[in-house]
């Protein structure tokens, strides 16, 4: 039997890139069966999150850039990143489609270290990050952490505005000593 601490995931921001750290929980340490089944591999996949959706949509997967410049940094991604509440950060933000249906938003945040180490990594335009990150040896993930919005919660993204249950996950990527973190919310699955 399964019994799952509701507080584990409650999240009251409405901002989709601010959930409190506190609610980003390790994935490998969550009961599976408080994820549905149809994400739960989504959000525990280890490896490269594009390449596992181009495998399921035939390849019909594009991504559209939202955001592309140096922003606001939330609290959470300053205590994931380490970074100083008075520096800004390169925040990335796109959409990823499948069959022309958006089902993940993404957002990537590198501190300006990684982007003076990593320059390349702010020119991707359409180019999925994912190619990049494990294409190269250099760069390891650390722990996939998980978060869930519960049902009833208006959230606006870039684009769009969804009611929950919302589910997101992020990893901090190192490449030597340039951190990045990137999170990704499941919209709809996949």
């Amino acid at each position: 039997m399964c019994v799952v601490s509701t507080a584990l995931f409650l999240s009251i921001h409405y901002d989709m890139t601010d959930w409190k750290t506190e609610y980003w929980r390790n994935g490998a340490s969550i009961e599976h069966c408080a994820i549905p089944a149809a994400l739960r591999s989504w959000l525990l996949e280890r490896g490269s999150l594009t390449r596992k959706l181009r495998a399921h949509c035939a390849g019909r997967v594009s991504v559209r850039v939202t955001a592309h410049a140096w922003g606001r940094i939330t609290r959470a991604e300053r205590q994931a990143l380490d970074m100083d509440l008075r520096v800004r950060g390169f925040v990335r933000q796109v959409e990823l489609s499948c069959a022309d249906r958006v089902v993940i938003f993404a957002r990537t945040v590198l501190p300006p270290a990684t982007v003076a180490a990593r320059r390349h990594l702010t020119r991707l335009g359409n180019r999925a990050l994912g190619d990049v990150l494990f294409a190269d040896r250099r760069v390891q993930r650390g722990a996939v952490r998980v978060a869930r919005l519960p049902q009833g919660i208006p959230v606006t993204w870039p684009t769009g505005t969804i009611e929950g249950p919302l589910w997101g996950r992020r990893s901090l990527f190192m490449s030597g000593a340039a951190p990045l973190l990137v999170s990704e919310y499941f919209l709809s699955v996949p």
